[in-house]
């Protein structure tokens, strides 16, 4: 959290300390919350008068739900006010926690699965593309596919990724660009992501789409020099 008096030079130091982007601003205690700020709108204050502008000038509406709200509710609460993040008020009225929109990706993609058994059989490889689970982790997508996807953002999955870059649920059709190719959404089921697709910029040069052939010759290429 960050007090409402804290200025975006201190967002912006936070924000590079924890890793996070997104904090709840809080007024007159820590159960008072009054509002959320991005470190992006900190970002977007001239460096100038970074030590001038506080998280109460920053700050955007913040949206309360009590902690008996299911997540069918919670979505709906978080698509009807356009919020990322919601806080948890419980029956006596503090602040129990806060629930993100990764949160409930998360928490729908592993209803369909344990996210740590994903079998490499259910990985498609086609000609000029490749589906996998949404609910595989980005060092796993990695070791499985060689498909790069970053892993420092506040997600575990890369359907986690995909919802934090659109700041919303993924829908069917909806794209994201990596830096060796595109992640299509393919696959859902109600909020749960599915299935994602890859689609490289360059095929042939594509880790992803290395042949068996390709990774033998590799292989004893590089025998050959350590040798």
């Amino acid at each position: 959290t960050v007090a409402r008096d804290a200025t975006a030079a201190e967002i912006v130091h936070l924000s590079s300390e924890s890793g996070h982007s997104r904090f709840p601003v809080t007024g007159e205690s820590i159960d008072d919350i009054v509002g959320l700020v991005h470190v992006k709108h900190a970002f977007a204050v001239p460096t100038r008068d970074w030590n001038k502008v506080s998280a109460g000038d920053l700050m955007g509406h913040v949206v309360r739900v009590p902690d008996s709200i299911g997540v069918d509710a919670l979505l709906g609460e978080l698509r009807t006010n356009g919020s990322l993040i919601a806080v948890v008020v419980d029956e006596y009225g503090g602040t129990a926690g806060l629930v993100t929109l990764e949160d409930l990706v998360e928490e729908l993609v592993g209803d369909l699965q344990d996210e740590h058994e994903v079998d490499v059989e259910v990985i498609q490889r086609n000609e000029d593309s490749l589906v996998f689970p949404a609910a595989l982790r980005p060092d796993e997508l990695l070791e499985q596919t060689g498909i790069e996807v970053p892993d420092d953002g506040e997600y575990e999955t890369v359907a986690g990724f995909i919802a934090e870059q659109l700041e919303r649920i993924p829908e069917v059709g909806d794209e994201v660009e990596t830096e060796t190719g595109t992640l299509r959404v393919v696959e859902v089921d109600g909020a749960r992501v599915e299935q994602i697709e890859y689609i490289p910029l360059d095929v042939e040069t594509d880790p992803a789409f290395e042949t068996e052939h390709d990774r033998l010759i590799d292989q004893i290429q590089k025998d050959a020099l350590d040798g």
